[in-house]
């Protein structure tokens, strides 16, 4: 796996050298987007976009991206927004969430566009995350809205379930359980139309973990297994943990604590073959700790991917 990855990276860097070098004048070292097709500056962003999928080639990602900006001439072009867009999930991806909202603000004043219509959703929608994630809940709730009317308005299943979603996460990890339970619901129903597994996995496991916290156990168990099977079928570990977290919180309820401690067994051997979630790793660690013959405590695990779909 690690070899074919190294392949794409190799095939991504030297496509996307070859795009700049003919964005190059023939007499000068300067980089400009008038030497470049249409067709040429679109591969250079999807090799960008390539190089923000993998944690690895992020710097990669960043030195491209700057190089771009170098170019004369290229905020006419009408790849600029997804540029702007590339290097906003570069800082959101590192981390720095400050410079990551004063670039999606800047797309967000932009909007809408005649080209990229995605944008009119992606861009409030990471807008939302960002605000979510400084704990700033009206602003999140004032983008994730403008997002999902414009789903709404491009009648897209797949980005509806991803803004149901995150509606539904916010009032989640707000303890507003009875709030978020109609937006789970839709952002099942829209996953579901939709070929976008990771969506549907997601959206089930949180609304079982909401279910849970409203004493729903049927509705949550069913939710759960379907779950944890995408989970499986999907060969992720990491997701399997977080359902996992989901089913030892139901039988805590149903105090049933040999099913919850029968599940803390699997997560632990889950745990061993990879790296997950900090957070998921602690939560499970502190439960088998807790297992010890009582009946033990677990808060529900809200997924805290899909938030961002670039």
């Amino acid at each position: 796996m690690k070899a074919k990855n190294l392949f794409i990276t190799s095939i991504t860097l030297a496509i996307a050298l070859l795009v700049i070098a003919a964005c190059t004048g023939r007499n000068s070292r300067e980089v400009s987007s008038g030497n470049a097709s249409d067709e040429q500056i679109v591969a250079l962003a999807d090799s960008i976009s390539t190089c923000l999928e993998d944690p690895s080639t992020y710097d990669m990602a960043d030195s491209l991206l700057r190089q771009v900006f170098a170019m004369p001439g290229i905020e006419q072009s009408e790849a600029w927004p997804i540029f702007l867009f590339h290097q906003g999930m570069y800082h959101f991806y590192t981390g720095d969430l400050a410079q990551s909202k004063k670039v999606f603000l800047r797309l967000f004043d932009m909007l809408p566009l005649d080209v990229q219509a995605d944008l009119s959703i992606s861009v409030p929608q990471t807008l939302g995350v960002i605000y979510r994630r400084g704990q700033q809940t009206d602003s999140a709730l004032y983008y994730y809205d403008r997002a999902l009317q414009a789903a709404i308005e491009q009648n897209n299943d797949e980005w509806l379930g991803t803004c149901y979603l995150n509606v539904g996460i916010l009032y989640n990890t707000l303890m507003q359980y009875k709030e978020a339970q109609p937006f789970l619901d839709k952002a099942v129903a829209c996953a579901q139309k939709t070929d976008d597994g990771y969506t549907q996995l997601c959206s089930q496991q949180v609304r079982a973990a909401n279910e849970v916290a409203l004493g729903k156990n049927d509705e949550a168990e069913r939710d759960i297994r379907q779950a944890y099977l995408l989970a499986q079928e999907a060969e992720s570990a990491d997701w399997q943990v977080r359902c996992l977290t989901t089913f030892i919180s139901l039988f805590n309820q149903r105090q049933m604590p040999d099913s919850a401690a029968h599940y803390v067994r699997i997560g632990s051997e889950l745990l061993q073959q990879l790296v997950v979630d900090p957070v998921v790793r602690l939560q499970l660690n502190s439960l088998s700790h807790m297992l010890d013959g009582r009946r033990a405590v677990a808060e529900p695990v809200v997924c805290q991917r899909r938030e961002v779909v670039p």
